[in-house]
């Protein structure tokens, strides 16, 4: 099924990379699931984009984060850091919620 991904989807943003490094990828970060999981992730991911799925897609629709979930996810992270930039005041909550954002326990796009 991952074969069928990278020879049918557009790999837009991705470096080039070989199949073998990139099926590699998956099976690291992946491992802790069953193959049940991912193909139903992989499925999942067929169904709802046009690009080749990152191993991150494919745990998050595992964890049932939606994409839109995600994508709002980013959204949030760059006006929080746009925020600090600018050197405006971040109360606790929400720099709690930047630090799990970037430790990668709050799901993104990639």
């Amino acid at each position: 099924m991952l074969q069928q991904c990278w020879n049918t989807q557009k790999g837009f943003g991705q470096k080039d990379c070989s199949f073998v490094d990139w099926e590699g990828v998956f099976q690291m970060v992946l491992a802790e699931y069953s193959k049940e999981q991912v193909e139903k992730g992989l499925f999942q991911h067929l169904k709802t984009s046009r690009e080749r799925p990152t191993p991150a897609d494919i745990v998050a629709i595992i964890n049932n984060s939606a994409p839109e979930d995600r994508r709002k996810n980013k959204l949030k992270y760059v006006g929080i850091m746009r925020q600090i930039r600018e050197h405006k005041f971040i109360d606790s909550d929400t720099s709690n919620w930047l630090n799990s954002y970037e430790k990668g326990d709050i799901p993104t796009v990639i």
